[in-house]
């Protein structure tokens, strides 16, 4: 039997995955709410936190939609209506809280 860490890194070195990654990636830091996050906070945020924290901003890009358009929490696009996420750094780390 192949010890775990062997299959991960055959996943992670695969080609398709690296593609993925990528592509997600760029994604994720082309959206405006995450990108006005990094330039108000770009004298904190670096390289290593961003790639330490890219889940958290995937988990900002798919949670918030374009509140504005939304009429009332009952027509709220989010995944939990009435919840609008907000980036933050903590201690060094990207997280995310809710208003």
């Amino acid at each position: 039997m192949e010890p775990i860490s062997e299959t991960l890194k055959r996943v992670v070195n695969a080609p398709a995955f690296s593609e993925r990654y990528e592509q997600m990636r760029s994604e994720i830091l082309e959206n405006e709410g995450v990108q006005a996050f990094l330039a108000e906070n770009s004298e904190v945020v670096n390289k290593a936190i961003v790639d330490r924290g890219l889940g958290k901003l995937y988990e900002y890009t798919t949670q918030n939609q374009d509140c504005e358009t939304c009429e009332s929490v009952a027509g709220c696009q989010n995944i939990m209506k009435g919840y609008i996420p907000k980036i933050s750094i903590v201690r060094n780390v990207i997280d995310i809280f809710g208003i």
